[in-house]
């Protein structure tokens, strides 16, 4: 699995805000196949968060 991190404010005008030092605490990730590309999952958290794993592919 690929993880694809971007500021908010790239995906959308209305998350630029006027607060630049929290808007670099943001990040809007995608997580996609690392083979096709095919977007699995999305969120918007802290960029310190870890990965909120609602969905796993794979064996346990």
């Amino acid at each position: 699995m690929v993880t694809v991190r971007r500021p908010t404010s790239e995906i959308a005008p209305e998350f630029e805000g006027g607060d630049e030092g929290m808007a670099a605490l943001v990040e809007f990730r995608e997580f996609c196949c690392g083979g096709c590309g095919v977007r699995f999952d999305t969120e918007i958290a802290a960029v310190a968060d870890a990965p909120l794993w609602d969905l796993r592919l794979g064996s346990a």
